[in-house]
């Protein structure tokens, strides 16, 4: 299986396969490959005779044969893209057009390039005859989301063509606050691109007053009201996870989560586990395992193991309709600032 950088790589030396097969949570990265891919294959002008998409969901194995048939105009190849094929889905289909699909894709003519455009909503089955003549006659990539480092050197490029600083503080607070999502990234970085200004520097107030911060993070803030026993501030948090959309049941289930990461930076750091070891045993990055520490140690273990225990009878009560909503994550809240 390719990586992403693979198909960047393959676009650049003009090495185009003929099939691809794209999936994964990475839509921005996906989007940006495809984007490449088209300006290499389809000529100014020539987006109607030499560029076709199809929605998959509904485009049967007969409309991309004839797709992928229709010959080129003045140009060696024509892009075919069909998005989220039900081919590959599992969601229908039947075994005739399987075989019809996976018989086709064994001799697909060198004047194409077809591309299964899956998005992040859509997983392939791998199971599928379809997904195997795909791996075998042509490239899959799955478009996973980028690890911290890539997105930083993502960040660094960008802001280095501007001429903008942002020193290394600043650009860990940056990618802590809009997680690991590159369309957020991406979005969020323009708006202290333009809140900077061509050669200026991105500061860490910056960041706070412009950058739209991810439900973890404000979770972090959450918690660390709460650690500090500061009630008000805590409150106000929830408010505005709330307000910006998010989900009871998400807050639940991401405050879980931060216990049981605090909880376990609490016992890697009691047994004298390295920082760089424990933030691999956490499955984070290291500044973050360092960020999971420093919270857990405004917390007792008895509180982080009670908050734990609470996110859990409180998501089986959502789930079920059992508790209020809003009023259990209050007194949640309150219940941890008592101690």
């Amino acid at each position: 299986m390719m990586g992403y950088r693979d198909v960047f790589t393959d676009i650049e030396k003009g090495t185009i396969a003929t099939l691809y097969l794209w999936y994964g949570e990475e839509e921005f990265v996906k989007d940006r490959a495809l984007e490449a891919l088209t300006e290499v294959l389809v000529e100014p002008g020539m987006g109607d005779l030499n560029y076709q998409a199809l929605d998959g969901e509904e485009a049967g194995v007969a409309q991309i044969i004839e797709a992928c048939d229709t010959l080129p105009f003045m140009a060696e190849r024509r892009l075919v893209v069909v998005r989220d094929p039900y081919l590959l889905t599992g969601r229908k289909g039947t075994q005739s057009e399987q075989d019809g699909m996976t018989a086709y894709l064994a001799e697909l003519p060198p004047s194409v390039c077809l591309v299964f455009y899956l998005r992040a909503a859509h997983k392939p089955d791998k199971r599928k005859a379809v997904y195997k003549a795909a791996a075998k006659h042509g490239s899959v990539v799955e478009f996973a989301l980028l690890k911290e480092e890539e997105r930083a050197r993502w960040v660094k490029r960008e802001l280095s063509a501007q001429k903008i600083k942002m020193d290394t503080r600043t650009l860990h607070m940056f990618l802590a606050r809009v997680g690991d999502s590159m369309q957020h990234v991406s979005s969020e970085l323009d708006k202290l691109v333009q809140y900077a200004g061509v050669g200026g520097t991105v500061t860490g107030e910056m960041v706070t007053e412009v950058a739209v911060p991810t439900t973890e993070e404000r979770v972090f803030d959450m918690l660390d009201a709460v650690g500090r026993r500061e009630l008000t501030h805590a409150m106000v948090s929830l408010d505005h996870l709330l307000a910006a959309g998010d989900e009871p049941l998400m807050i639940v289930t991401m405050l879980a989560r931060q216990f049981r990461l605090m909880l376990l930076a609490k016992e890697l750091k009691r047994r004298g586990v390295h920082p760089s070891r424990a933030a691999g045993e956490m499955g984070v990055a290291p500044w973050l395992a360092n960020k999971y520490a420093d919270q857990a140690a405004r917390f007792a273990p008895d509180t982080l193991i009670r908050g734990m225990e609470t996110c859990v009878e409180l998501n089986h009560g959502l789930k079920n309709g059992l508790k209020a909503k809003r009023e259990s994550l209050e007194a949640l809240i309150v219940g941890l600032c008592q101690g």
